[in-house]
């Protein structure tokens, strides 16, 4: 039986999705083996090396791709695993330096480091950019009444006082 053309297209888009992961994965390696670095032209040699095999697979596209790649990576690590094993600590031991522990309901144990959590709450907090608060034409315009009626006042404080 003959493959419907949409399935056939959902099954080339999701081979192509795997083949550009595998090579956001070897880029990542190249990534991490250079200092978070990526060395001249590795998108463009990945293309050229590819191109038989793959005559869609452009540099742009596999940039693009490893951006996106970076970025599930960043959010996949930020996260914090928590485990529902029951731990043996003594909450009076200090050689667990910057610890927190948590207990759920089922009453387990669960330790994570601060600078997990501090770093979680720096991200969810940074200043996302973008216009600052107050800056519309609207309210720049209702600045502009509020000076000049400031100025009619004044002067008309200093006529009265003056004539």
């Amino acid at each position: 039986m003959p493959c419907k053309p949409n399935q056939f297209k959902q099954s080339l888009i999701a081979s192509r999705k795997k083949i550009i992961d595998h090579l956001c994965e070897v880029i990542y390696q190249i990534y991490t083996a250079n200092n978070n670095k990526i060395p001249y032209r590795t998108f463009t040699s990945i293309v050229e090396q590819y191109k038989q095999d793959f005559p869609t697979l452009k540099a742009s596209m596999l940039s693009m791709a490893f951006c996106r790649y970076k970025k599930k990576r960043k959010r996949q690590s930020a996260t914090i695993p928590l485990t529902n094993t029951v731990l043996d600590i003594d909450l009076q031991d200090e050689s667990i330096p910057n610890a927190v522990f948590v207990s759920d309901e089922a009453s387990t144990t669960t330790a994570s480091t601060l600078s997990n959590v501090s770093e979680l709450a720096d991200a969810n907090n940074r200043n996302k950019g973008g216009r600052p608060k107050g800056t519309t034409l609207l309210a720049q315009e209702q600045l502009q009444q509020c000076i000049v009626c400031a100025k009619n006042e004044i002067t008309e404080k200093y006529k009265k006082n003056c004539c």
